[in-house]
């Protein structure tokens, strides 16, 4: 199974609440990530890759290259 931001946060087993309180956003937006409907921004990502303990590359698949030092 391919891992990405929906899949990661969903195998967290974090609700929607822990998670937004744990990285410091908004509600709304833990919901769009888990949906699918948007990536997390550049600014969320490494809080977001250290609360659900996944390398960034995986929150932004377009960022793979660049973030290649997380890529386990």
């Amino acid at each position: 199974m391919k891992m990405n931001a929906s899949k990661a946060i969903k195998r967290s087993g974090l609700t929607d609440r822990q998670l937004a309180e744990k990285i410091g956003v908004g509600i709304p937006a833990i919901n769009r990530y888990r949906s699918g409907k948007r990536l997390p921004e550049q600014d969320v990502v490494p809080k977001l890759a250290a609360a659900l303990g996944v390398p960034r590359a995986i929150l932004r698949p377009d960022w793979a290259a660049a973030l290649s030092e997380d890529v386990i």
